[in-house]
């Protein structure tokens, strides 16, 4: 299983649009792995974890395409995670994929056939989907993807892959947000991206997981939450360094991991981390490491 990230960086990316702070600044300056765009990365070609305004382009970047995702796991509404309008790009016209003729003057979304895109969600992806692409137009129209709610706490079989969402805490609605462990080939993928932590009830099913690679959110790095003292990863919001070494911890402590196996930082804000090559040093002493858009990394 190979992992790819394509984006690397929290809702306001990485440097800040709108900053000239020393950390965004220096960002622009070297610019390589400092360049962040909104969270999303690739499992194989076929298996999207959240689908952005960023990921697209930073997928046509690194020379991949996206045609051959047939699964797309979506771990929350928030627009730097989930934006449904890419989701036109996928209809057809009535009579079905035309085509290509540039001298054809035919329009449509797109002149080669794709496979059927299932959208995974909790009930506020399926809302925010509809929202944007209304039921009754897509019951009129040739759209090639489909919903499936998850079912939070249970593995479910997708064939060649199966997926496993855990209610995280992250915004102010229970249920809003989920992360994923991802099965495939014999190799799990922990996916922990937005969380501040766990319940008591989710924690008793991650205990119980073994994992190949962990790839853990970031977010406020060297600050923001500061002052959380948990024992346990049970808090809310966003991680720090911090609430990323107590949950490691966890799953050291319960055999998921060992401490050889690969834990790695993404969803970076850049007023709390600082730039790649700097962070990268201080991540390495609590034992992790640090995604940049377009990392990959082979599960083995």
């Amino acid at each position: 299983m190979k992992l790819t990230f394509l984006g690397t960086a929290a809702a306001e990316m990485y440097p800040a649009p709108f900053c000239q702070c020393p950390h965004c600044t220096q960002a622009r300056k070297e610019g390589g792995k400092n360049i962040r765009a909104n969270s999303a990365a690739l499992i194989d070609d076929d298996i999207l974890l959240d689908m952005n305004v960023t990921s697209h382009y930073v997928a046509a970047r690194l020379g991949i395409s996206l045609a051959g995702v047939r699964h797309l796991l979506v771990t929350h509404p928030h627009t730097d995670h989930f934006e449904p309008d890419r989701l036109r790009w996928r209809r057809t016209t009535a009579k079905g994929v035309p085509p290509f003729d540039p001298a054809a003057g035919l329009w449509s979304a797109r002149f080669t056939e794709t496979p059927e895109m299932t959208i995974h969600g909790n009930a506020y992806v399926r809302e925010r989907l509809d929202g944007v692409i209304l039921p009754e137009v897509k019951a009129t129209a040739e759209y090639d993807f489909h919903f499936e709610l998850i079912e939070e706490g249970k593995w479910q079989d997708c064939g060649d892959f199966a997926f496993l969402p855990l209610r995280s805490n992250h915004g102010k609605q229970e249920g809003m947000a989920h992360t994923y462990l991802i099965r495939r080939g014999g190799k799990t993928l922990f996916y922990c991206t937005d969380c501040g932590g766990f319940d008591p009830d989710q924690l008793d099913i991650l205990a119980r997981q073994k994992i190949d690679l962990v790839v853990m959110e970031g977010t406020f790095g060297l600050g923001a939450y500061a002052n959380e003292d948990a024992p346990l990863p049970t808090g809310k919001g966003h991680m720090n360094l911090k609430k990323n070494e107590v949950l490691r911890a966890f799953l050291l402590d319960h055999g998921c991991i060992t401490p050889d196996t690969p834990c790695i930082l993404t969803h970076l804000c850049p007023h709390y981390t600082p730039p790649h090559a700097q962070f990268e040093k201080i991540a390495r002493q609590s034992g992790f490491g640090v995604a940049y858009d377009g990392l990959e990394i082979m599960i083995e």
